[in-house]
């Protein structure tokens, strides 16, 4: 009898070790897992480009930059608009999880080269529009050097026309000539910053901002992109 109760005894010490060790074995992959996770696990520093929706007006460039340090750039250009796009600074949290950032009143789910602007609920969108809401990491092209002498760009217009652009800061005012075909115009410029100038002349204005502009032409709007 007591061999009996012996051996019982050890039975079940056998199988309390033996569940203690899976627990423990599952807790530590449960840790494990919630260490890897988009903010300790991906790439995530860089730019992130995209056009997201827009109710009254065809789209809204927007362009993110995320910092190693937790800082972010963030540019909106709302399409067809006589707006300036608008840009903020700031610094964006983590949630609890490592894969949500916040940056001001927005939120973002952050994946393999990818932004997700997420709802109201910090949801990712889903349906038919999902892929319209996803910013894809890009590699930000040189922007043309307005600000020493004489510059030429290219540009390409929505008209399907293009457009060779001469920037000279030479002159006081600076000027840009713009050619295209017949059309020949000398424009002076009337406001600039860092990254952006805006033109003007007879029945003729220019505005550009980086590898983007408009020219407007007798009241007519023509978007470039620099070639």
């Amino acid at each position: 009898m007591k061999k009996n109760l012996l051996l019982i005894l050890i039975a079940v010490l056998a199988i309390t070790f033996t569940a203690c060790k899976n627990n423990k074995k599952a807790n530590n992959e449960s840790e494990t897992a919630d260490m890897h996770n988009a903010q300790n696990a991906i790439d995530w520093p860089g730019s992130y480009y995209g056009v997201l929706p827009c109710a009254s007006c065809p789209g809204i460039n927007t362009m993110i930059t995320l910092n190693e340090d937790g800082t972010y750039e963030k540019t909106v250009e709302y399409q067809e608009s006589d707006d300036t796009p608008e840009t903020t600074k700031g610094s964006f949290t983590w949630d609890e999880t490592g894969s949500i950032i916040t940056l001001g009143e927005s939120t973002y789910k952050v994946g393999e080269n990818q932004l997700f602007a997420l709802d109201a609920d910090n949801k990712v969108i889903e349906g038919d529009m999902a892929k319209d809401y996803i910013l894809t990491k890009t590699q930000l092209e040189a922007e043309p050097d307005v600000n020493e002498g004489p510059t030429p760009q290219s540009f390409t217009g929505d008209d399907e026309k293009e457009y060779n652009i001469l920037f000279d800061t030479n002159p006081t005012p600076p000027t840009a000539t713009v050619e295209s075909g017949n059309f020949n115009v000398i424009l002076t410029q009337t406001a600039a910053s860092a990254k952006s100038a805006e033109y003007e002349g007879e029945n003729s204005k220019l505005s550009v901002n980086g590898d983007k502009g408009t020219l407007t032409i007798n009241n007519k709007k023509i978007a470039l992109k620099a070639k």
